[in-house]
């Protein structure tokens, strides 16, 4: 019934103003936390989705409720997004600072030549990823990926050299063995005679 409809827009209004409030008092809260943010992430849009908020409380007066709806689910959804890249951002300064050290604990490895080009392109990519963190912008996320990705593949790269060089050494000291014991065996024999 248009009643139930009517009453349904009011709910989803007065739930999406909240969670704009909610949205506008945690980007304030980053902000206070990481003053040099003025990304997207520290100041998301609020006056756009203040403004859909309006529509749709002009579309429910004008007896459209399901475009209230639709207009203030949309304004939901923004915030959603928006307060989940928000605590992403604060785990995401941490796990950029531990990738770091990461980073420069692989470049000081004994065979971090095998992964040099990997070694950096992780450098860069998270050069940028740190520019962009500070900035409060949500384009640190992909070179954030990026670098992770790399990392990881220097790392599979430098521990296979690893894996490597100490076969190679176990077959080194194998033949060293072997040769070592045929010379024995030769050195016994020639002295029995």
């Amino acid at each position: 019934s248009y009643e139930r409809a009517h009453a349904q827009a009011q709910t989803s209004l007065q739930s999406a103003r909240q969670a704009v409030s909610e949205l506008a008092a945690q980007s304030q809260a980053c902000r206070a936390t990481y003053p040099k943010a003025g990304g997207d992430l520290a100041r998301p849009d609020i006056a756009r989705m203040e403004s859909d908020l309006k529509a749709a409380q002009t579309a429910l007066g004008q007896g459209q409720p399901s475009r209230a709806v639709e207009l203030s689910q949309g304004v939901l959804s923004q915030v959603r997004t928006s307060l989940q890249a928000i605590a992403q951002y604060s785990v995401d300064g941490r796990g950029i600072a531990d990738l770091q050290t990461r980073l420069e604990n692989l470049e000081s490895r004994k065979r971090a030549s095998s992964a040099q080009a990997e070694l950096l392109h992780a450098a860069q990519s998270l050069r940028s990823a740190q520019e962009e963190h500070e900035r409060g912008s949500s384009a640190y996320l992909s070179h954030y990926q990026t670098s992770v990705q790399a990392v990881n593949e220097a790392e599979r790269l430098i521990s296979q050299a690893d894996r490597a060089a100490a076969r190679a050494f176990a077959s080194l000291l194998g033949l060293l063995a072997l040769l070592l014991l045929s010379a024995g065996f030769a050195a016994f024999f020639l002295h029995r005679r």
